[in-house]
């Protein structure tokens, strides 16, 4: 006759089969654990990649705005001389030569021809008088 006790083998059973358990949790877990770390760095980088593309587009939209906002300026500073060379030339007769001499240096400024030199209108420029200027 066998002289072991029936519940003996029953706890060993259920001790095998709560380690079993217990082992197979602590696994999934671990596992959860670094495949969370895992999709935590992932996300990060793609975060860090998004804003850094972001940030370029945004330095190349800046740029063309800056580049849009100078082009009308220029335009706009380009109408305004054309506007005061017309006023001039139509006055040339009675000119201020102070209006003159700050005409001639917006021109110089923007890199167009001078209508003076040594303070005189140049011949030529359409601010000379006839009478030997």
């Amino acid at each position: 006759m066998n002289s072991t006790p029936l519940w003996l083998p029953l706890a060993i059973a259920g001790i095998g089969l709560l380690g079993t358990i217990m082992g197979t949790v602590t696994g999934v877990l671990i596992a959860q654990r670094r495949s969370d770390r895992r999709e935590r760095e992932i996300w990060q980088r793609e975060r860090d990649r998004e804003q850094q593309l972001w940030a370029r587009e945004d330095a190349l939209r800046n740029f063309e705005q800056r580049r849009d906002t100078y082009v009308s300026f220029y335009e706009t500073l380009r109408k305004t001389v054309l506007k005061v060379y017309d006023t001039f030339y139509e006055r040339k007769e009675d000119y201020n030569s102070n209006e003159l001499v700050l005409y001639d240096s917006i021109r110089r400024d923007l890199g167009m021809a001078g209508v003076l030199q040594d303070g005189r209108p140049i011949p030529g420029s359409g601010w000379a008088v006839d009478g030997g200027e």
